[in-house]
């Protein structure tokens, strides 16, 4: 799996996610930094990768945007480092592939939400 981390993701879940091997792509370190989320949602597509961003506003970007899949984290007043076990556990279940892309997922403390992309 690849990913585009956008820049609102912090760093300690960005380098979380490389040190398990992930290919990760920081947005704040690219020339794409500043584009609208619809840029960036054209720009995972283009690379393959899946965005991965504590901003909402992708739920409306991600509609226009064919087959790109978002992961939103929703840990309100929850330290980074401490979703760590539950980014984990997410990547475990995209890797048996018993979520297919291209998908909207939204992770929450206590339960997933998968809707599918426009396909």
């Amino acid at each position: 799996m690849k990913f585009l981390a956008d820049e609102n993701l912090p760093q300690v879940v960005i380098n979380h996610i490389a040190s398990k091997g992930y290919q990760i792509v920081d947005l704040k370190k690219t020339s794409n930094q500043g584009k609208t989320d619809s840029e960036i949602c054209k720009i995972a597509k283009q690379n393959q990768k899946i965005i991965i961003t504590y901003d909402k506003d992708f739920l409306r970007a991600a509609e226009f945007e064919k087959e790109v899949s978002v992961i939103i984290l929703s840990f309100p007043k929850i330290k980074p480092q401490t979703i760590l076990p539950w980014i984990d556990g997410l990547f475990t279940q995209l890797e048996k592939r018993q979520i297919v892309e291209p998908y909207i997922l939204i992770l929450y403390p206590d339960r997933i939400e998968i809707f599918r992309s426009n396909v």
